[in-house]
């Protein structure tokens, strides 16, 4: 079960806005499916503090095989993935990791998900944000 699961089953009456992508290996469909959202959410006209929250979810890059998630020398290199198998380079299996293996670990919301923070707070900067 997925938070969001979990969320849609302790609260089957609340409205629930978040992605759902078509395929998630086609950045272009990705990065249209949140700019729609990002509009839907800038066009309503009834989110405040007293009836929305904000349910934020930070995890690391989905990837923990093979060389490893931070700062191997092999990763480093932009020929890597031929001699080493590094899935960073050229992002091949997972487009949305950096071309290149990060040399330490940050958490913190990505781009897309601090427009949408930022998007919902437009109607009210004091509506709560909980991160998980």
């Amino acid at each position: 079960m997925t938070i969001l699961d979990s969320i849609l089953s302790r609260a089957p009456n609340a409205t629930i806005y978040h992605n759902t992508y078509r395929n998630v290996t086609d950045r272009d469909d990705v990065d249209s499916v949140r700019e729609v959202q990002i509009e839907n959410i800038t066009a309503l006209t009834d989110m405040d503090a007293t009836n929305t929250l904000i349910i934020g979810v930070i995890s690391e890059n989905p990837y923990a095989e093979w060389m490893g998630d931070i700062n191997n020398p092999f990763c480093q290199d932009p020929n890597a993935y031929d001699e080493y198998g590094c899935m960073y380079i050229n992002s091949w299996l997972n487009p949305y990791l950096p071309d290149t293996q990060p040399n330490n670990i940050t958490l913190g919301y990505q781009q897309n998900s601090i427009e949408v923070i930022n998007a919902t707070r437009s109607h009210d900067a004091d509506i709560p944000l909980i991160t998980v």
